[in-house]
């Protein structure tokens, strides 16, 4: 009696375990929230949660493979809390829609994503859809036949968005206590499933016909377990929750029969949920185990039982989360109905699913009946108002014709947002769907080359070329898109034109290129001497008994939290101006408070009050020429500029005003009320590096993630040039002294020259240099004639090379010591003096650079009882120059901010040191305006003589005219002594040994001070020789310390 019975086609469906190189692994897999699947795959990506602060999700193309490591994945930069759910659009593969609980609705192009270019960072939506104040975002759906259409859980009910206006159309409540964890539509698109209360309840709408539910499943699953799933499969309900014991339970209910249970069935104990997937046009129903090994394909039926098993998958890691791809993505030549990617902690499985046929040399029609096309049935509008349209189904037989049937023209009236995508686009090949880019939005129709009717001609394959038709003129849409004009910025040459040369011809090239600029810039440093000491034929530097004091009491800050120790490898960690510090804090908001460095105290409990730059932040910087303004890079691609007016308060302690006293009228802003002065849109990747050019007012280097350094006019607020530097992300840029050249260095392990005044071939000179390319940091040193570089050798050894600024050529090395952390470097351009300090080091290490031998002059280092994040340093301004203090600073740990000072122990204080104080650089005023350094005009660096008024110089000995000396005088005799009248041991027998009592017995108050006024006149028209014996010493030759052996 067999013919009684329809065996399934499907019944031997095998899941297929990838191999190794079809695993995408190493993935910085994040925190996943209990309301949505983990990943998401669409016909051309693949969306999935990632590590980091804040929602962030991780997008790959759809065939990507093998290691995939941070700086090799797009990460869309979502929300500043985590993300509870993302979808893709069903009719459009690169619209993505994410939600979070405390934030708008958005909305994500991912255009740039489809392709294996440079990973790139996103943070700014296309779109956003505000839903209104205290309303918390769970759970998404998109509408199964109506393009725009989107549901959206919200608290106890849930809302039908039409996202292409970006307007909500109506609200759904009734029948859920708890919050909505899981929503979806029907297949024809009528009806609206929603479970809340973890599982326990469901209830079914219909969203064009009443707000209240039409059906509700007050008992759904008994058990108490923390998420529950639902969906529409083959004209039935399938939920997936918990029992009572903790067993995972699937319930079906028949919607023909009144939502009539028709099956249940129970699985393992565990606390992880069946995650249900289904496949309309097998009726594969896929339940894949959260938090466990296992994956169960099964299939609906008509009969019972209605869920039939068809086979057990063990996967070989624990499974976070699962998805399935589009049905145009199958191998169908191979047998291939389905593929499902599942998530792991850290890979992603791509597991196909085959169905074993003797031969695949032929297509099987059979498993492959036409499934849903790529245009929607009907836009918002028509669904509104009725239509029940569903897609055009097209067939997957390579060999048939793809073109798929239009949906039918609804009637004619005045287009909208949505209508114009789905109804008036010519026909295309179903490969592509229509882009938001499309919908109504202005600023579009630059980006990616897009003709007149708002296709994109890159991906558009049209059967037949048809005549443009004038655009219509368009209402202006609610929904607001980012503007893609920096990506349309016009660009130098590639790098290809920047091929390393030999040293030859680089001095051919920085000839050709700065011939008339050599001789303005050459005596730009040469009043500048820096005398060194000669001790016993060994030069070593005036600076080598350095004294650091830190910690000195009135200069700590104290009970400092909530330090960000996790900033890219790339950034400087904290800065400090004059006035401010500025120190990043962790949390997903970019969180930086404020300190006043002149106001030392115990920073107050609770709540720190900080900046929120509202995504990650990457490096921050102070504008040398205003020490107010902070410069702050973040992974968006963005640059917030933020000004701290003299009307805000930075973090003190709240303390009440002294008695007496009456509190002053207006309270003072925080820092969290502030909003950034300018937010300037750089790049797609994150920022990596910030320099202000040390000359000119408002010119700002960025360097970014996506291998391009961009040169900004924070006057005009926009990008004026952007160099294609490196071929992999930056590691670190400098200016030279002189604000002309650029350096760079980067993961490619090239150090690179630019002139950016130069234009497009602004490139001088480039050269590999990098052993390891872990991390490095660049430096133009002494008087921009070299370039210092620290980086790492291949066996974790911190070096400093020195390289030639003009050839690049190696001049020195020297190993400081062995550590995983890089080195970062901060120079004195007054007195050469280089600190070297790492993250979590005690150590500051210090060596005066010389352009001579030994290059490398060691100084004292200062070792702390406890490690530190980073330092800072200030300008010359904050010298103490009448306690010989020749720079400050501030160490940052993870409780403590203290004040570095660095000084040379002398005995004539009251006198100006000279030789050690040079004139200084100056770099707290710009030399040139922003518009003068763009035009190309050159101008000196200004210097300022550091000596106090009214305090005298010490006496510089000069080597053509010693000191005249006396020949010493025989001792005198008693008998002279006493022909004399005066007493060896008197005064006056003092003096004349040329030396003054210090005590002046005999003599009243009055005649001492008549005495002193009298040495004192004569003094002024002798002269006093305050020189040293040791200050005219040229030192003894080696060979006149040698023992004659004879």
């Amino acid at each position: 009696m067999a013919w009684r019975f329809q065996p399934s086609k499907f019944k031997n469906t095998a899941p297929k375990q990838p191999k190794k190189e079809d695993i995408i692994f190493d993935v910085p897999v994040g925190t996943l929230s209990c309301t949505n699947n983990g990943i998401q795959a669409s016909e051309e990506l693949l969306a999935f949660h990632i590590e980091g602060e804040g929602g962030k999700l991780g997008v790959l193309p759809i065939h990507s493979r093998g290691r995939r490591l941070r700086r090799d994945i797009n990460v869309v930069c979502a929300h500043s809390e985590l993300v509870t759910d993302f979808c893709f659009a069903p009719f459009d593969s690169r619209l993505l829609a994410t939600c979070c609980r405390d934030e708008k609705l958005k909305l994500w192009r991912c255009d740039d994503f489809v392709a294996e270019n440079a990973a790139k960072t996103v943070g700014d939506a296309d779109a956003m859809i505000d839903l209104g104040a205290n309303r918390f975002l769970e759970c998404l759906a998109p509408h199964k036949s109506a393009h725009f259409v989107l549901a959206a859980g919200v608290g106890t009910g849930a809302v039908v968005m039409d996202a292409g206006e970006g307007k909500i159309v109506t609200e759904l409540e009734g029948g859920i206590s708890d919050r909505v964890q899981a929503l979806d539509w029907s297949e024809d698109g009528h009806l609206l499933a929603a479970s809340g209360d973890k599982g326990r309840s469901a209830s079914i709408f219909d969203p064009r016909a009443s707000t209240s539910p039409v059906h509700e499943i007050s008992r759904l699953h008994s058990g108490l377990g923390r998420e529950g799933r639902v969906l529409f499969a083959d004209g039935k309900l399938v939920s997936s929750g918990f029992t009572n014991q903790r067993q995972q339970e699937v319930l079906v209910f028949d919607v023909r029969a009144g939502y009539k249970q028709v099956h249940q069935q129970t699985f393992m104990a565990t606390t992880g949920l069946l995650i249900p997937l289904y496949d309309p046009d097998t009726k594969l129903l896929f339940l894949a185990g959260k938090g466990t090994n296992k994956l169960l394909l099964t299939e609906m039926t008509s009969k019972n039982p209605v869920v039939s098993g068809v086979c057990e998958h063990n996967l070989p890691e624990q499974l976070l989360g699962a998805s399935i791809m589009s049905k145009h993505q199958c191998d169908v030549m191979s047998g291939e109905v389905q593929r499902v990617f599942t998530l792991t902690k850290a890979s992603i499985y791509p597991i196909p699913c085959i169905v074993p046929r003797r031969t695949y040399r032929d297509f099987h029609a059979d498993l492959y009946p036409d499934t849903m096309g790529q245009k929607p049935g009907c836009s918002a509008e028509q669904w509104l108002t009725g239509s029940n349209d569903l897609p055009s189904k097209v067939s997957l037989n390579p060999s048939a014709s793809s073109e798929q049937v239009a949906p039918p023209v609804p009637e004619k009236k005045e287009s909208t947002l949505s209508e114009k995508n789905t109804v008036e686009e010519p026909e295309v090949v179903e490969t592509e769907a229509p882009k938001v880019a499309q919908n109504g939005s202005p600023k579009k129709e630059q980006c990616n080359d897009e003709n007149e009717n708002g296709f994109n001609q890159k991906v558009q394959i049209s059967e037949k070329p048809k005549e443009p038709e004038a655009p219509k003129k368009e209402p202006e849409p609610v929904v607001k898109f980012r503007s893609t004009e920096p990506a349309q910025k016009p660009k130098p040459s590639p790098r290809a034109s920047a091929a390393p040369v030999s040293a030859s011809a680089v001095s051919d090239r920085v000839s050709l290129f700065v011939t008339n600029r050599a001789s303005a810039a050459a005596p730009v440093f040469q009043s500048r001497p820096r005398p060194k000491s000669c001790v016993v034929g060994m030069v070593q530097s005036k600076f080598r008994h350095v004294e650091t004091v830190v910690g000195k009491k009135g200069t700590v800050f104290t009970n400092v939290r909530n330090v960000n120790t996790r900033l890219p490898i790339e950034s400087t960690g904290f800065c400090t101006s004059n006035r401010f510090g500025a120190i990043p804090l962790s949390g997903p908001a970019g969180l930086i408070t404020i300190v006043e460095l002149d106001s030392p105290c115990k920073l107050p409990d609770g709540v720190v009050d900080a900046l929120q730059n509202r995504t990650t932040v990457t490096e921050l910087q102070w504008n040398p020429f205003d020490e107010t303004e902070l410069a702050v890079g973040l992974d968006t691609g963005r640059v917030n500029i933020w000004r701290i007016e003299s009307d805000v308060e930075p973090l003190r302690p709240s303390t009440p005003p002294p008695e007496g006293e009456e509190p002053k009228e207006g309270a003072r802003r925080k820092l969290a009320e502030l909003e950034p002065r300018m937010s300037l849109h750089v790049s797609s990747d994150k920022v990596s590096c910030l320099r202000y050019n040390p000359i000119a007012a408002d010119i700002l280097a960025v360097a970014c993630s996506d291998c391009s350094i961009n040169i900004c006019d924070l006057s005009q607020q926009r990008v004026i040039q952007t160099i294609n530097a490196h071929e992999q992300p930056i590691l670190g840029i400098s200016w030279s002294a002189d604000g002309r050249k650029l350096a760079s260095v980067a993961k490619d392990g090239a150090l690179c020259v630019f002139e950016p005044q130069l234009g497009e071939q602004c490139l001088l000179a480039t050269k590999n240099i990098l052993e390891s390319t872990r991390g490095a940091r660049v430096l133009f040193v002494c008087d921009d004639s070299m370039i210092l570089v620290a980086s790492f050798s291949r066996g974790s050894q911190r070096l400093c090379t020195l390289y030639n600024s003009a050839t690049l050529d190696v001049v020195h090395q020297q190993l400081v010591d062995t550590s995983p952390q890089l080195l970062i470097p901060h120079y004195d351009h007054d007195t050469s003096v280089l600190w070297l300090s790492g993250k979590g080091d005690r150590t500051v290490h210090m060596f005066e650079i010389s352009p001579e031998a030994p290059f490398f002059m060691q100084l004292a280092p200062y070792s702390a009882p406890s490690g530190h994040q980073s330092i800072a340093m200030q300008n010359k301004l904050k010298c103490n120059v009448k306690a010989v203090e020749f720079q400050r600073g501030y160490r940052l740990t993870e409780k403590t901010l203290e004040q570095m000072i660095f000084k040379v122990p002398r005995v004539k204080k009251e006198l100006f040191q000279r030789d050690l104080f040079p004139d200084a650089l100056v770099t707290w005023k710009p030399a040139m305006t922003a518009a003068a350094w763009i035009a190309g005009e050159e101008t000196k660096p200004l210097f300022q003589d550091l000596c106090p008024e009214g305090m005298r110089e010490i006496a510089v000995p000069t080597a053509t005219k010693p000191v005249a000396k006396a020949p010493p005088k025989p001792p005198r005799t008693h008998i002279e002594e006493a022909e004399s009248g005066v007493e060896m041991s008197s005064p006056e027998s003092s003096a004349r040994i040329g030396h003054v009592p210090s005590v002046r017995n005999g003599l009243t108050e009055e005649q001492s001070k008549t005495q002193k006024a009298v040495e004192s006149s004569w003094s002024h028209k002798i002269g006093v020789d305050r020189t040293l014996e040791q200050d005219t010493m040229d030192g003894v030759a080696e060979e006149e310390w040698l023992e004659n052996e004879d």
